[in-house]
């Protein structure tokens, strides 16, 4: 990978081939090795799985490595008995969103958008009385309908969002059966994902309990910024699911380029936004959750700054308590007269100092505690500062999941 960025951003303008990553890869995953046809998506999941696997920090709880802080969101599965309204729910992560082409019943549905798509992926979905057991009420008698519902909703967003959608179906093992859905989905250059996450359609249920868009508009909790992402690349697949052929077009910058093999042209986000997409990759406008503070780096270092200025100023301290009592310890006298010459000579000793060194050395302590009483200020307000951040970061990490 590093050799691979670093070709990416080299000035060469000769065509790179990234034979070491894909010999890599083959390695790692023999399922991909040889020259057979690859689906783009498992690929890409298999990629990301190898990088965590060999990352610094990866764990298998609470995993900080490179991959799961960009990729990795969670999605949240309700489902309710339409009895007593007991929900249970589950949490999964997750490194992407695949989304249907089709509706319930099978059939192409016509409202093929990438928001059209996540609102089929939220809806809720009925189950039959054989599906679900309720473990409040227990098992309800088989009566007509579904007794309980099942809604999946994204409980945390991630910094980027990948999207595949299943183009490719496989009614039964016998892969003559496969097809590939090749119907048109239109997508945005930017989108809110608000509507989709769990805590604003747990909100909305309770503010419209007849179902979304009743009663008063309802206006999403935190700033709009938390919840809007970018455009930034799309794969896409031609030809049929036995003889395709992958392109991308991806952003750098404000500038769009089209990938084929070893060709590269530039060409314009319209062009990308018509074009027959297999998977979307979307950015999040503001990486940090406070889009419109002082990022939590900068506190980082102002708080590291501040602590070399404490260094500094006992250092100094020191340094001058050091200097004071080597001066006060010092004879008064290098001769060897009694107790009035040496009383004599310290009384001439002082009287013979200059005003201006005495003066000196009470503003040097004037000066030295003057810092100090601005530091404590400054730490004050810091750990106010400190406290308050605390208090937004705790509210919108428990808002966003």
């Amino acid at each position: 990978m590093d050799k691979l960025f670093t070709e990416i951003y080299s000035e060469d303008n000769s065509p790179y081939g990234p034979t070491g990553f894909l010999y890599t890869l083959w390695k790692a995953s023999s399922e991909l090795s040889g020259y057979a046809q690859q689906d783009a998506h498992e690929s890409f999941i298999t990629v990301l799985n190898q990088i965590h696997s060999t990352s610094r920090g990866s764990t298998n709880v609470s995993c900080n490595c490179i991959i799961h802080n960009t990729f990795a969101g969670q999605l949240q599965s309700d489902v309710k008995c339409e009895k007593c309204g007991n929900t249970n729910s589950t949490v999964d992560p997750t490194l992407d969103i695949s989304l249907e082409l089709k509706g319930k019943a099978g059939e192409t549905v016509g409202d093929n958008t990438l928001e059209g798509c996540l609102r089929r992926f939220t809806q809720p979905e009925r189950l039959g009385p054989k599906e679900y057991s309720c473990s409040k009420c227990g098992k309800g008698s088989p009566v007509r309908g579904a007794e309980a519902s099942k809604r999946l909703s994204i409980r945390k967003l991630p910094a980027v969002l990948s999207f595949q959608f299943k183009r490719f179906e496989h009614k039964t093992n016998d892969k003559s059966s496969a097809r590939k859905i090749d119907v048109p989905v239109r997508f945005p250059s930017s989108i809110n994902m608000a509507a989709y996450t769990t805590m604003v359609m747990n909100q909305m249920e309770k503010e419209n309990p007849t179902g979304p868009g009743a009663g008063v508009p309802f206006s999403y909790p935190g700033p709009e910024a938390l919840y809007e992402y970018d455009l930034f690349a799309v794969i896409n697949h031609e030809g049929q699911i036995d003889n395709g052929h992958y392109t991308n077009y991806a952003r750098f910058e404000d500038e769009w380029y089209r990938f084929d093999d070893d060709k590269v042209t530039h060409t314009t986000q319209a062009e990308c936004l018509n074009s027959n997409a297999y998977m979307c990759f979307y950015v999040k406008r503001h990486l940090d959750y406070k889009p419109y503070q002082t990022p939590t780096y900068v506190l980082m270092r102002e708080t590291e700054a501040q602590k070399e200025r404490e260094r500094e100023l006992r250092e100094l301290k020191e340094k001058e308590r050091t200097e004071r009592e080597g001066t006060q310890g010092s004879p008064g006298s290098s001769g060897g007269g009694g107790a009035g010459s040496a009383n004599g000579s310290a009384s001439s000793a002082s009287k013979s100092a200059p005003p201006k060194d005495r003066d000196r050395t009470e503003t040097r302590e004037v000066s030295t505690g003057r810092p100090e009483t601005q530091l404590k200020s400054k730490e004050k307000t810091m750990k106010s500062k400190e406290s308050r951040d605390k208090e937004i970061d705790d509210a919108l990490w428990e808002m966003l999941g």
